[in-house]
């Protein structure tokens, strides 16, 4: 591969990323502060219940985007 084609698809690469980056983001900002009933209606979103932390502090319900890994995939081609 030419330098040149390795720094386009290094650029490509990062660019990819932060979209799949800004994309996660706005799910998490469409989930933030959700009632149960509304994050449980949102297939985006996941509620966790409340729980207490090892040190002690309790942690109350909340929405939350799902998690996962996103692959991205760039041919060498």
């Amino acid at each position: 591969m030419t330098r040149s084609k390795a720094l386009i698809n290094g650029a490509v690469g990062a660019t990819v990323i932060a979209l799949v980056a800004m994309q996660g983001n706005a799910a998490a900002a469409d989930c933030k502060g959700l009632e149960k009933a509304k994050c449980e209606g949102n297939s985006s979103c996941t509620w966790v219940d409340p729980y207490k932390r090892k040190d002690g502090v309790e942690v109350s319900g909340h929405c939350r985007a799902k998690g996962g890994k996103k692959s991205v995939y760039l041919s060498d081609d």
